[in-house]
């Protein structure tokens, strides 16, 4: 039987750091209702330059930020050579709004963007999705990124958990759990590249539990942190696009049709009927075949999972009930 750690709030006083873990999980309470402007969801728009530009779609380069960029270049440059052991101590991060986290993941996909050739030896990868890589982004902060078989165990409430990533800012270095499901790791590693972005104040050690977008979270630093995974592993407007590219549509809405592409009959198609957007949106994020064609899935293109791609199709508004 394997040794439970001591509980995280134990864990939390020990190590004077007070967002050292992730302490409560749960469902369903992701942050919704991104407004998404209809303009931006046709062909063209969600394109813009991308004969010229590969990437376009998913970075916004014109749309950075000066302090995005500064907080990228220091955290690339290493610490200043004046700093003292003052940084060891923990001091508490500034609150990020959702127009700076937006801003802070175009930086990191315009480096990785700009650095591509140094960061892919040569060869970067030829499909958009493959360079939205948080290894490759943590190495371009200057981080080094660790598999380790595990990391142990903590414990909230009654459940003992899995931690499935540790940042410790101080040796610039970032562990993952092979013991994770690949999804799992991916955002994780996603989630610890957005404290390092956001959260350059933080010190010590961080654990986190294996979390994808669909976990609930109540510390703000943590919602921020999930907010960043979100953004940078599933960018809008490369979400739309690979959407019309399966579903033919920027938009879809339910009708007898799509409810039988969707789930093979529409004998229990009912319009008079509340529908359970969750259960579409999950199918919808899920699907590898539509309209007689083979596909591989929204989930499986991101690397995400099946819930965390759900929630992103509702937030940008691309399935209508």
């Amino acid at each position: 039987m394997s040794t439970v750690k001591p509980s995280i709030s134990d864990a939390r006083r020990l190590l004077e750091n007070p967002y050292a873990y992730v302490e409560v999980l749960g469902v369903d309470d992701f942050e919704t209702g991104v407004e998404v402007n209809p303009a931006t969801h046709s062909s063209t728009a969600a394109l813009g330059t991308a004969a010229a530009h590969p990437y376009a779609r998913i970075i916004d380069v014109d749309e950075l930020d000066n302090g995005a960029q500064s907080r990228l270049d220091k955290l690339a440059s290493g610490p200043d050579e004046t700093e003292t052991s003052s940084v060891t101590v923990a001091t508490k991060p500034r609150r990020n709004t959702r127009t700076m986290i937006s801003a802070s993941v175009r930086g990191v996909h315009r480096r990785l963007w700009s650095e591509r050739h140094a960061l892919w030896d040569g060869h970067p990868p030829s499909d958009p999705v493959d360079l939205l890589d948080p290894v490759m982004a943590l190495q371009s902060a200057g981080f080094t990124v660790e598999v380790v078989p595990g990391l142990g165990q903590t414990r909230s409430g009654s459940q003992v958990l899995e931690v499935a990533g540790v940042l410790d800012a101080l040796s610039r270095r970032v562990r993952i759990s092979a013991r994770v499901p690949e999804h799992v790791g991916r955002f994780t590693l996603a989630h610890e590249l957005g404290h390092v972005i956001l959260h350059g104040g933080m010190a010590g050690l961080h654990r986190d539990v294996g979390i994808d977008s669909s976990t609930k979270q109540h510390d703000p630093i943590e919602r921020e942190a999930n907010r960043f995974a979100v953004e940078f592993l599933m960018p809008e407007r490369l979400v739309i696009r690979r959407f019309e590219e399966i579903f033919g549509h920027w938009q879809l809405s339910l009708n007898e049709a799509t409810w039988f592409e969707l789930f093979g009959s529409s004998a229990n198609y009912d319009p008079t009927r509340a529908i359970d957007v969750r259960s579409v949106t999950k199918r919808l994020a899920a699907i590898d075949r539509f309209s007689g064609a083979q596909h591989i899935s929204l989930a499986s293109q991101f690397g995400v999972s099946v819930d965390a791609m759900a929630i992103r199709l509702e937030e940008l508004k691309l399935f209508v009930g």
